[in-house]
């Protein structure tokens, strides 16, 4: 597969196409937000894609229900938001679709995911290393007494 075929560039004639892929499995989910967020980032884009309540109303839904299933997922449609809210004419949008709000449930749910990782990590990391006034025991074995 050349990187061409793994990274199609975005067209904006394509957007229903896009959108559909927002009803798939989480890949081809991925995929259309992708693709979605391709289009985003460009700002002449933008007010198309503002007119579009299907698409608008979709990337809202998925981030709503499938946030927790894919952080990839919930990043390109965080991001496509994000290239919304830069420009101050799309701020009801963000509004409308109460993207703030699911923003805070996704930062809040990464950061205690982040905070029991660390715990985690940290109970693995003291298991592996004995206490520092601990002496390590020696290998060789102690000589024997004669009695």
């Amino acid at each position: 597969m050349s990187p061409l075929e793994s990274n199609p560039v975005a067209v904006l004639n394509h957007i229903d196409e896009y959108v559909e892929l927002l009803y798939d499995d989480i890949p081809e989910k991925i995929k259309g937000s992708s693709l979605i967020l391709q289009l985003a980032r460009n700002p002449d884009n933008l007010i198309e894609l503002a007119r579009n309540e299907a698409l608008l109303s979709a990337l809202s839904r998925v981030l709503r229900e499938e946030w927790k299933r894919s952080i990839e997922l919930s990043t390109n449609i965080v991001y496509t938001f994000f290239c919304f809210s830069t420009y101050l004419e799309f701020h009801p949008v963000i509004i409308q679709y109460k993207i703030g709000s699911l923003c805070m449930d996704v930062i809040d749910y990464e950061l205690k995911r982040y905070d029991q990782w660390k715990e985690k990590v940290e109970g693995k990391k003291q298991v592996l290393t004995p206490e520092k006034n601990e002496l390590p025991k020696s290998r060789i074995p102690e000589p024997k007494t004669s009695s």
